[in-house]
């Protein structure tokens, strides 16, 4: 039977300053490009979020 690799749950702090950030890039993102739409944005500043 394989081990189950157990998940570490991230503080309620550092998902807020998580989110924080990633929606400040997503404002630049929509600053640069007025026509994007919103979600589009935040789903980008989150991509490049992750591979930080």
């Amino acid at each position: 039977m394989a081990k189950k690799v157990k998940k570490t749950k991230k503080s309620n702090a550092k998902l807020a300053t998580m989110g924080k950030s990633i929606m400040t890039k997503a404002k630049q993102i929509r600053k640069a490009n007025p026509n994007k739409k919103w979600t589009t944005c935040v789903k980008e500043a989150g991509k490049a979020f992750k591979k930080k």
